[in-house]
């Protein structure tokens, strides 16, 4: 990840591959009741990444007006 789009792109892009792989995970468990299954987390990671490469401006301006800044 950091060698596609350096240090900043793949910080942010770890983090949104952490933020959806919990909503999946949550889902799973909520509402599909399954305890054991066991979730990938490479495709996660590649959704972070392609996210955080072609939105990286406006995901860290609503993030910095969300903060109140």
């Amino acid at each position: 990840m950091g060698f596609v789009g350096g240090a900043k792109i793949a910080g942010l892009g770890l983090f949104l591959a952490y933020i959806v792989g919990s909503v999946v995970g949550l889902y799973v468990l909520a509402v599909l009741r399954k305890r054991n299954m066991a979730i990938a987390f490479g495709p996660f990671l590649a959704i972070g990444l392609y996210a955080s490469l072609f939105f990286y401006d406006p995901i860290v301006k609503t993030v910095l007006n969300f903060g109140g800044r």
